[in-house]
Protein backbone atom coordinates (compact mmCIF):
# COMPACT_ATOMS: atom_id res chain seq x y z
CA UNK A 1 0.00 0.00 0.00
CA UNK A 2 0.77 3.30 -0.71
CA UNK A 3 2.12 5.88 2.11
CA UNK A 4 0.03 8.87 2.74
CA UNK A 5 0.84 11.52 0.41
CA UNK A 6 2.03 14.99 2.26
CA UNK A 7 -0.63 17.42 2.50
CA UNK A 8 -0.47 21.05 3.26
CA UNK A 9 -3.56 22.35 5.77
CA UNK A 10 -5.74 24.69 4.57
CA UNK A 11 -8.52 26.13 7.07
CA UNK A 12 -12.09 26.30 6.76
CA UNK A 13 -12.80 29.46 5.18
CA UNK A 14 -9.87 30.65 3.91
CA UNK A 15 -9.38 32.22 0.60
CA UNK A 16 -8.36 29.63 -1.63
CA UNK A 17 -4.47 29.33 -2.08
CA UNK A 18 -3.75 28.50 -5.84
CA UNK A 19 0.04 27.04 -4.80
CA UNK A 20 -1.29 25.13 -1.71
CA UNK A 21 -4.36 23.47 -3.51
CA UNK A 22 -1.83 22.37 -6.79
CA UNK A 23 0.19 20.79 -3.85
CA UNK A 24 -2.11 18.99 -2.67
CA UNK A 25 -3.68 17.54 -5.92
CA UNK A 26 -0.06 16.91 -6.80
CA UNK A 27 0.74 14.46 -3.83
CA UNK A 28 -2.59 12.69 -4.31
CA UNK A 29 -2.02 12.44 -8.19
CA UNK A 30 1.22 10.64 -7.93
CA UNK A 31 -0.30 8.75 -4.47
CA UNK A 32 -3.51 7.68 -7.07
CA UNK A 33 -0.73 6.58 -10.05
CA UNK A 34 0.71 3.71 -7.22
CA UNK A 35 -2.64 2.21 -6.10
CA UNK A 36 -5.04 2.43 -9.19
CA UNK A 37 -4.18 0.30 -12.30
CA UNK A 38 -6.74 -2.09 -14.63
CA UNK A 39 -7.66 -5.43 -14.56
CA UNK A 40 -5.26 -5.89 -17.88
CA UNK A 41 -6.27 -5.76 -21.42
CA UNK A 42 -9.65 -5.97 -22.25
CA UNK A 43 -10.53 -5.89 -18.68
CA UNK A 44 -12.82 -3.52 -16.70
CA UNK A 45 -11.45 -1.05 -14.86
CA UNK A 46 -10.85 -1.48 -10.74
CA UNK A 47 -12.87 1.12 -8.92
CA UNK A 48 -12.47 2.34 -5.25
CA UNK A 49 -13.63 4.94 -2.75
CA UNK A 50 -11.54 7.74 -1.36
CA UNK A 51 -11.63 9.92 1.22
CA UNK A 52 -9.18 12.73 1.22
CA UNK A 53 -8.35 14.08 4.30
CA UNK A 54 -6.87 17.11 4.17
CA UNK A 55 -4.50 17.82 7.47
CA UNK A 56 -7.91 16.98 9.60
CA UNK A 57 -10.24 19.27 7.04
CA UNK A 58 -11.96 16.77 4.72
CA UNK A 59 -12.81 18.16 1.35
CA UNK A 60 -13.59 14.92 -0.82
CA UNK A 61 -15.56 12.01 -0.48
CA UNK A 62 -15.81 10.78 -4.26
CA UNK A 63 -16.08 7.70 -5.91
CA UNK A 64 -13.34 7.45 -8.98
CA UNK A 65 -13.11 4.53 -11.49
CA UNK A 66 -9.81 3.30 -12.36
CA UNK A 67 -9.01 4.75 -15.68
CA UNK A 68 -7.92 8.11 -13.42
CA UNK A 69 -4.44 8.18 -13.75
CA UNK A 70 -5.22 12.12 -11.30
CA UNK A 71 -6.91 15.17 -10.73
CA UNK A 72 -5.93 17.99 -12.97
CA UNK A 73 -6.08 21.56 -11.29
CA UNK A 74 -6.70 24.05 -13.57
CA UNK A 75 -7.27 26.82 -11.28
CA UNK A 76 -10.04 29.60 -11.69
CA UNK A 77 -13.17 28.60 -14.19
CA UNK A 78 -12.98 30.52 -17.64
CA UNK A 79 -15.20 30.33 -20.49
CA UNK A 80 -14.85 28.82 -23.88
CA UNK A 81 -12.55 26.42 -22.80
CA UNK A 82 -11.86 23.41 -23.10
CA UNK A 83 -12.38 20.36 -19.91
CA UNK A 84 -11.63 17.39 -19.77
CA UNK A 85 -13.19 14.70 -17.06
CA UNK A 86 -11.25 15.37 -13.50
CA UNK A 87 -10.05 18.72 -13.88
CA UNK A 88 -10.60 20.98 -11.38
CA UNK A 89 -11.50 24.43 -10.85
CA UNK A 90 -12.48 26.91 -8.71
CA UNK A 91 -15.26 29.05 -9.18
CA UNK A 92 -14.53 32.42 -7.81
CA UNK A 93 -17.86 33.71 -7.14
CA UNK A 94 -18.97 31.54 -4.80
CA UNK A 95 -15.87 30.24 -3.67
CA UNK A 96 -16.73 26.53 -3.93
CA UNK A 97 -14.37 24.27 -6.25
CA UNK A 98 -15.21 21.74 -8.73
CA UNK A 99 -14.73 18.91 -10.36
CA UNK A 100 -15.63 18.12 -13.89
CA UNK A 101 -17.54 14.90 -14.77
CA UNK A 102 -17.66 15.09 -18.36
CA UNK A 103 -15.60 16.43 -21.49
CA UNK A 104 -16.88 19.49 -22.54
CA UNK A 105 -16.35 23.17 -23.87
CA UNK A 106 -17.39 25.94 -21.33
CA UNK A 107 -19.41 28.45 -22.01
CA UNK A 108 -21.64 31.27 -20.55
CA UNK A 109 -20.26 32.89 -17.16
CA UNK A 110 -19.93 32.10 -13.44
CA UNK A 111 -21.28 31.01 -10.84
CA UNK A 112 -21.02 27.43 -12.23
CA UNK A 113 -24.11 26.25 -10.18
CA UNK A 114 -26.70 28.53 -12.41
CA UNK A 115 -24.48 27.80 -15.90
CA UNK A 116 -25.68 25.64 -18.50
CA UNK A 117 -23.32 23.41 -17.82
CA UNK A 118 -23.92 23.01 -14.26
CA UNK A 119 -24.54 19.50 -14.58
CA UNK A 120 -21.29 18.71 -15.73
CA UNK A 121 -19.40 19.38 -13.00
CA UNK A 122 -19.43 18.40 -9.20
CA UNK A 123 -18.99 20.19 -5.88
CA UNK A 124 -15.60 19.13 -4.61
CA UNK A 125 -14.66 21.61 -1.84
CA UNK A 126 -17.45 24.66 -0.60
CA UNK A 127 -16.36 27.23 2.36
CA UNK A 128 -17.97 29.40 4.11
CA UNK A 129 -18.15 33.43 2.76
CA UNK A 130 -15.32 34.90 4.08
CA UNK A 131 -13.77 38.55 3.85
CA UNK A 132 -15.83 41.08 1.51
CA UNK A 133 -18.23 40.31 -1.15
CA UNK A 134 -21.51 40.90 -2.70
CA UNK A 135 -24.53 38.94 -1.38
CA UNK A 136 -27.90 38.32 -2.97
CA UNK A 137 -29.45 36.30 -0.41
CA UNK A 138 -28.99 34.92 2.85
CA UNK A 139 -30.94 31.57 3.50
CA UNK A 140 -31.66 30.15 7.35
CA UNK A 141 -28.60 27.73 8.08
CA UNK A 142 -26.26 29.68 5.54
CA UNK A 143 -23.06 30.49 7.10
CA UNK A 144 -20.61 34.33 7.15
CA UNK A 145 -17.74 34.60 8.71
CA UNK A 146 -15.60 37.66 9.06
CA UNK A 147 -15.28 40.52 6.68
CA UNK A 148 -18.03 43.04 5.51
CA UNK A 149 -21.02 42.21 3.44
CA UNK A 150 -22.40 44.50 0.92
CA UNK A 151 -25.10 44.53 -1.34
CA UNK A 152 -26.36 46.53 -4.57
CA UNK A 153 -29.67 45.02 -4.31
CA UNK A 154 -31.73 43.38 -1.09
CA UNK A 155 -30.89 40.93 1.19
CA UNK A 156 -33.26 39.18 3.14
CA UNK A 157 -32.50 37.03 6.37
CA UNK A 158 -34.90 34.08 6.26
CA UNK A 159 -36.62 33.55 9.80
CA UNK A 160 -39.21 31.85 8.71
CA UNK A 161 -42.09 31.85 5.99
CA UNK A 162 -41.38 36.13 6.12
CA UNK A 163 -37.90 37.68 5.90
CA UNK A 164 -37.48 39.15 9.47
CA UNK A 165 -35.08 41.89 8.32
CA UNK A 166 -34.71 43.49 4.68
CA UNK A 167 -31.44 45.44 4.14
CA UNK A 168 -31.89 47.67 1.38
CA UNK A 169 -29.29 50.00 -0.11
CA UNK A 170 -27.54 51.39 3.63
CA UNK A 171 -30.32 50.55 5.36
CA UNK A 172 -31.81 47.46 7.91
CA UNK A 173 -35.36 47.36 8.07
CA UNK A 174 -37.90 44.80 9.79
CA UNK A 175 -40.01 43.71 8.22
CA UNK A 176 -43.99 44.20 9.07
CA UNK A 177 -45.16 41.52 11.01
CA UNK A 178 -42.17 39.72 11.88
CA UNK A 179 -40.09 41.57 14.30
CA UNK A 180 -36.94 40.89 15.93
CA UNK A 181 -36.96 38.04 18.30
CA UNK A 182 -35.08 38.30 21.46
CA UNK A 183 -34.71 34.58 22.31
CA UNK A 184 -32.56 32.09 25.04
CA UNK A 185 -30.28 30.78 22.67
CA UNK A 186 -28.51 34.23 21.61
CA UNK A 187 -29.88 38.02 21.68
CA UNK A 188 -30.72 38.97 17.92
CA UNK A 189 -30.83 42.77 19.12
CA UNK A 190 -29.20 43.52 22.37
CA UNK A 191 -31.55 46.55 23.84
CA UNK A 192 -29.57 46.83 27.02
CA UNK A 193 -26.82 47.79 24.53
CA UNK A 194 -28.22 50.38 23.00
CA UNK A 195 -27.78 54.26 24.71
CA UNK A 196 -30.69 55.37 26.37
CA UNK A 197 -32.80 58.79 25.15
CA UNK A 198 -34.16 60.30 28.48
CA UNK A 199 -34.97 63.19 26.79
CA UNK A 200 -36.81 64.03 23.51
CA UNK A 201 -35.47 66.59 21.39
CA UNK A 202 -38.59 67.25 19.42
CA UNK A 203 -37.31 68.66 16.06
CA UNK A 204 -34.41 65.45 15.86
CA UNK A 205 -35.94 62.62 17.23
CA UNK A 206 -37.77 60.21 15.53
CA UNK A 207 -38.89 56.35 15.82
CA UNK A 208 -40.10 53.81 12.63
CA UNK A 209 -43.50 53.36 11.73
CA UNK A 210 -45.46 51.43 9.67
CA UNK A 211 -48.17 52.89 7.66
CA UNK A 212 -50.46 50.32 6.36
CA UNK A 213 -52.63 52.72 4.34
CA UNK A 214 -49.61 53.60 2.31
CA UNK A 215 -48.04 50.60 2.75
CA UNK A 216 -43.99 51.89 3.58
CA UNK A 217 -42.27 52.37 6.99
CA UNK A 218 -42.38 56.34 7.83
CA UNK A 219 -40.49 58.28 10.67
CA UNK A 220 -42.67 59.73 13.65
CA UNK A 221 -41.09 62.25 16.27
CA UNK A 222 -41.81 60.01 19.47
CA UNK A 223 -44.31 63.28 20.87
CA UNK A 224 -46.84 62.86 18.17
CA UNK A 225 -46.94 59.37 19.46
CA UNK A 226 -48.59 61.10 22.22
CA UNK A 227 -51.33 62.07 20.27
CA UNK A 228 -52.78 58.95 19.77
CA UNK A 229 -55.22 58.34 22.24
CA UNK A 230 -55.01 61.76 23.41
CA UNK A 231 -58.07 63.73 24.24
CA UNK A 232 -59.45 66.69 22.00
CA UNK A 233 -57.94 70.01 23.47
CA UNK A 234 -56.11 68.58 25.77
CA UNK A 235 -53.34 70.57 27.70
CA UNK A 236 -51.08 70.20 30.45
CA UNK A 237 -48.08 72.47 32.11
CA UNK A 238 -47.75 75.25 30.03
CA UNK A 239 -48.24 77.60 32.83
CA UNK A 240 -46.95 81.56 32.02
CA UNK A 241 -45.28 83.71 34.87
CA UNK A 242 -43.49 87.37 34.83
CA UNK A 243 -40.07 86.18 34.28
CA UNK A 244 -36.91 88.13 35.78
CA UNK A 245 -37.55 91.06 33.87
CA UNK A 246 -41.10 90.70 34.92
CA UNK A 247 -42.41 94.14 32.70
CA UNK A 248 -41.37 92.12 29.58
CA UNK A 249 -40.58 88.41 29.89
CA UNK A 250 -42.79 85.57 30.21
CA UNK A 251 -41.64 82.13 31.76
CA UNK A 252 -44.03 79.36 30.05
CA UNK A 253 -43.06 76.01 32.09
CA UNK A 254 -42.43 72.90 29.94
CA UNK A 255 -46.07 71.02 28.59
CA UNK A 256 -48.06 69.53 26.24
CA UNK A 257 -51.28 70.44 24.29
CA UNK A 258 -52.91 69.48 21.16
CA UNK A 259 -52.65 72.02 18.46
CA UNK A 260 -55.93 73.96 17.96
CA UNK A 261 -57.00 71.71 14.75
CA UNK A 262 -56.35 68.38 17.31
CA UNK A 263 -54.46 67.27 14.87
CA UNK A 264 -51.27 67.19 16.48
CA UNK A 265 -49.66 67.70 19.67
CA UNK A 266 -47.30 70.37 20.85
CA UNK A 267 -44.79 69.81 23.16
CA UNK A 268 -42.52 72.08 25.20
CA UNK A 269 -39.63 69.90 26.55
CA UNK A 270 -38.37 72.59 29.29
CA UNK A 271 -39.32 76.28 30.79
CA UNK A 272 -39.27 79.00 27.82
CA UNK A 273 -38.74 82.18 28.47
CA UNK A 274 -40.02 84.32 25.73
CA UNK A 275 -39.17 89.00 25.59
CA UNK A 276 -42.26 90.80 23.96
CA UNK A 277 -40.32 93.96 23.96
CA UNK A 278 -38.03 92.39 20.82
CA UNK A 279 -39.02 90.55 17.81
CA UNK A 280 -39.18 86.62 17.77
CA UNK A 281 -36.00 84.38 17.41
CA UNK A 282 -36.40 81.16 18.04
CA UNK A 283 -35.33 79.37 21.41
CA UNK A 284 -35.59 80.45 25.35
CA UNK A 285 -34.47 83.80 26.73
CA UNK A 286 -35.14 85.38 23.43
CA UNK A 287 -37.43 87.47 21.58
CA UNK A 288 -40.94 86.54 21.18
CA UNK A 289 -43.10 88.98 19.43
CA UNK A 290 -43.93 89.79 15.70
CA UNK A 291 -41.70 91.55 13.39
CA UNK A 292 -45.14 92.78 11.97
CA UNK A 293 -46.77 94.07 15.01
CA UNK A 294 -45.69 97.33 17.12
CA UNK A 295 -45.91 97.06 20.67
CA UNK A 296 -48.31 99.14 21.98
CA UNK A 297 -50.37 100.35 25.46
CA UNK A 298 -52.64 98.68 27.36
CA UNK A 299 -53.20 96.11 24.75
CA UNK A 300 -54.07 92.61 25.69
CA UNK A 301 -51.61 90.17 23.90
CA UNK A 302 -52.00 86.21 23.50
CA UNK A 303 -49.42 83.51 24.47
CA UNK A 304 -49.47 80.22 21.91
CA UNK A 305 -47.47 77.65 21.72
CA UNK A 306 -46.19 76.85 18.11
CA UNK A 307 -44.44 74.59 15.52
CA UNK A 308 -41.66 76.39 13.89
CA UNK A 309 -39.78 75.72 10.24
CA UNK A 310 -37.19 73.43 12.26
CA UNK A 311 -40.12 71.00 13.94
CA UNK A 312 -38.82 72.76 17.14
CA UNK A 313 -41.77 74.03 19.28
CA UNK A 314 -41.56 77.25 20.12
CA UNK A 315 -43.56 79.80 21.99
CA UNK A 316 -44.35 83.73 21.50
CA UNK A 317 -47.49 86.52 21.39
CA UNK A 318 -49.65 87.59 19.32
CA UNK A 319 -53.04 90.05 18.74
CA UNK A 320 -54.40 87.48 16.65
CA UNK A 321 -55.81 84.95 18.15
CA UNK A 322 -55.01 82.15 15.21
CA UNK A 323 -51.15 83.61 15.85
CA UNK A 324 -51.24 84.73 12.07
CA UNK A 325 -48.43 87.13 13.18
CA UNK A 326 -46.42 84.99 14.94
CA UNK A 327 -46.65 82.07 12.70
CA UNK A 328 -45.29 84.33 9.81
CA UNK A 329 -41.84 84.49 11.79
CA UNK A 330 -41.65 81.26 12.98
CA UNK A 331 -42.60 79.63 9.81
CA UNK A 332 -44.53 76.72 11.12
CA UNK A 333 -48.91 76.20 10.90
CA UNK A 334 -49.51 74.93 14.15
CA UNK A 335 -50.61 76.88 17.31
CA UNK A 336 -52.40 76.66 20.80
CA UNK A 337 -53.11 79.38 22.98
CA UNK A 338 -52.19 78.89 26.39
CA UNK A 339 -53.43 82.45 27.85
CA UNK A 340 -52.78 86.21 27.46
CA UNK A 341 -51.09 89.08 29.10
CA UNK A 342 -51.69 92.91 29.35
CA UNK A 343 -49.60 95.95 29.15
CA UNK A 344 -50.08 98.93 30.73
CA UNK A 345 -49.58 102.64 30.22
CA UNK A 346 -46.16 101.91 29.43
CA UNK A 347 -46.28 99.00 27.47
CA UNK A 348 -45.17 96.86 30.47
CA UNK A 349 -46.90 93.48 31.34
CA UNK A 350 -49.14 93.99 34.40
CA UNK A 351 -48.02 91.24 36.89
CA UNK A 352 -50.32 87.83 37.71
CA UNK A 353 -50.08 84.48 38.95
CA UNK A 354 -51.15 81.29 37.19
CA UNK A 355 -52.79 78.69 39.00
CA UNK A 356 -53.04 75.17 37.77
CA UNK A 357 -56.70 74.86 35.36
CA UNK A 358 -56.18 78.34 34.04
CA UNK A 359 -56.51 80.28 37.22
CA UNK A 360 -54.97 83.58 36.89
CA UNK A 361 -55.44 86.41 39.77
CA UNK A 362 -54.09 89.49 39.55
CA UNK A 363 -51.12 90.61 41.50
CA UNK A 364 -53.29 94.14 42.05
CA UNK A 365 -57.00 93.56 41.04
CA UNK A 366 -58.42 96.31 39.01
CA UNK A 367 -61.83 98.40 40.46
CA UNK A 368 -64.08 98.27 36.94
CA UNK A 369 -67.39 99.49 37.93
CA UNK A 370 -68.03 102.14 40.53
CA UNK A 371 -71.87 102.81 40.17
CA UNK A 372 -73.15 105.47 42.43
CA UNK A 373 -76.86 105.23 40.63
CA UNK A 374 -77.38 102.09 39.60
CA UNK A 375 -80.83 102.25 38.94
CA UNK A 376 -83.24 98.93 38.61
CA UNK A 377 -82.53 97.72 35.50
CA UNK A 378 -79.81 95.89 33.74
CA UNK A 379 -76.80 97.50 32.94
CA UNK A 380 -73.37 95.88 30.87
CA UNK A 381 -69.78 96.20 32.85
CA UNK A 382 -66.50 96.02 30.93
CA UNK A 383 -64.05 93.80 33.04
CA UNK A 384 -60.50 93.66 32.93
CA UNK A 385 -60.05 90.23 31.54
CA UNK A 386 -58.69 89.21 28.00
CA UNK A 387 -60.28 90.44 25.08
CA UNK A 388 -61.75 88.09 22.16
CA UNK A 389 -62.13 85.09 24.11
CA UNK A 390 -64.89 83.78 27.02
CA UNK A 391 -63.26 83.19 30.34
CA UNK A 392 -64.93 83.27 33.88
CA UNK A 393 -64.32 86.43 35.58
CA UNK A 394 -63.62 86.55 39.12
CA UNK A 395 -64.55 89.61 41.04
CA UNK A 396 -65.20 91.04 44.70
CA UNK A 397 -68.59 93.11 44.67
CA UNK A 398 -70.21 95.71 47.12
CA UNK A 399 -73.64 97.44 47.33
CA UNK A 400 -74.09 100.47 49.60
CA UNK A 401 -78.13 100.35 50.38
CA UNK A 402 -79.71 98.78 53.11
CA UNK A 403 -83.00 97.96 50.94
CA UNK A 404 -81.14 96.61 47.56
CA UNK A 405 -79.73 93.65 46.49
CA UNK A 406 -76.99 93.00 43.92
CA UNK A 407 -76.49 90.44 41.01
CA UNK A 408 -74.17 89.56 38.34
CA UNK A 409 -75.00 87.47 35.27
CA UNK A 410 -73.72 86.49 31.92
CA UNK A 411 -74.59 88.29 28.83
CA UNK A 412 -75.28 84.61 27.54
CA UNK A 413 -78.38 83.98 30.08
CA UNK A 414 -81.59 85.15 30.51
CA UNK A 415 -81.96 89.04 32.13
CA UNK A 416 -83.98 88.81 35.49
CA UNK A 417 -84.21 91.04 38.54
CA UNK A 418 -82.33 91.33 41.62
CA UNK A 419 -84.06 90.78 44.89
CA UNK A 420 -83.33 89.65 48.28
CA UNK A 421 -86.46 87.25 48.63
CA UNK A 422 -86.86 86.23 44.88
CA UNK A 423 -85.10 83.95 42.59
CA UNK A 424 -82.14 84.31 41.18
CA UNK A 425 -81.84 86.23 44.53
CA UNK A 426 -78.29 88.64 44.29
CA UNK A 427 -75.16 88.16 45.42
CA UNK A 428 -74.15 90.77 47.89
CA UNK A 429 -76.83 92.37 50.10
CA UNK A 430 -77.70 94.13 52.49
CA UNK A 431 -75.69 97.45 53.28
CA UNK A 432 -72.38 97.23 52.53
CA UNK A 433 -72.70 93.57 51.92
CA UNK A 434 -69.53 92.19 49.87
CA UNK A 435 -68.76 89.19 48.71
CA UNK A 436 -66.63 87.02 45.73
CA UNK A 437 -68.47 86.23 42.24
CA UNK A 438 -67.56 84.39 39.68
CA UNK A 439 -69.27 85.13 36.12
CA UNK A 440 -68.69 84.02 32.29
CA UNK A 441 -67.58 87.17 29.93
CA UNK A 442 -68.84 87.41 26.28
CA UNK A 443 -65.54 87.49 24.09
CA UNK A 444 -65.91 91.62 24.42
CA UNK A 445 -64.95 91.28 28.32
CA UNK A 446 -68.51 91.98 29.07
CA UNK A 447 -70.85 90.80 31.95
CA UNK A 448 -74.46 92.21 33.10
CA UNK A 449 -75.45 93.47 36.40
CA UNK A 450 -78.38 94.44 38.09
CA UNK A 451 -79.17 96.60 41.32
CA UNK A 452 -83.17 96.23 43.11
CA UNK A 453 -83.67 99.08 44.52
CA UNK A 454 -80.62 101.73 42.79
CA UNK A 455 -78.00 100.95 44.48
CA UNK A 456 -74.66 102.35 45.28
CA UNK A 457 -72.19 99.50 43.86
CA UNK A 458 -68.85 97.98 43.24
CA UNK A 459 -67.16 95.75 41.69
CA UNK A 460 -63.41 94.97 41.26
CA UNK A 461 -62.17 92.29 39.17
CA UNK A 462 -59.23 89.90 40.86
CA UNK A 463 -58.64 87.46 38.01
CA UNK A 464 -60.28 84.92 35.42
CA UNK A 465 -60.27 81.41 34.96
CA UNK A 466 -59.21 80.64 31.13
CA UNK A 467 -60.37 77.81 29.33
CA UNK A 468 -57.51 78.16 26.93
CA UNK A 469 -58.92 76.21 24.08
CA UNK A 470 -60.63 73.50 26.15
CA UNK A 471 -64.75 73.52 25.35
CA UNK A 472 -65.28 70.74 27.95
Amino acid sequence: MATRPTIVNIPNGAIFDATSLNGNFEANRDNFDNVVGTAGTGGSNNTMTANFDMGGNTILNALFDGDIAGLEWKSDWTTTTAYDVNDVVRDTTANVVYIANTDHTSSGAEPISTNVDSGKWDIMLSSPLAGSGTVTSIATGDGITGGTITTSGTVSIDLGTNPGLILTGTKLLVNPGTGIALSSGGVDLDINSLVEITSVEDNLDFVAIYDTSASAIKKIKPTNLLSIGIARNYIDGLIMSNDTDTAHDISVTAGIAMDSTNAQSLTLASVMVKQIDVDWVAGTGQGGFPSGLSLSTTTWYHMFVVDSTSGAVDSGYDTSLSATNLLSDTGGTLFRRIGSVLTDGSSNILGFTQYPKGEFWWDSPILDVNDTSSGTSAKTATLTVPLGVVVKAIVNMAQHTGTSSLYLSSLDVTDQAASRTIAPLGQASPADGMSQALVWTNTSKQIRYRTEAGSNIDVATVGWVDPRGRDS
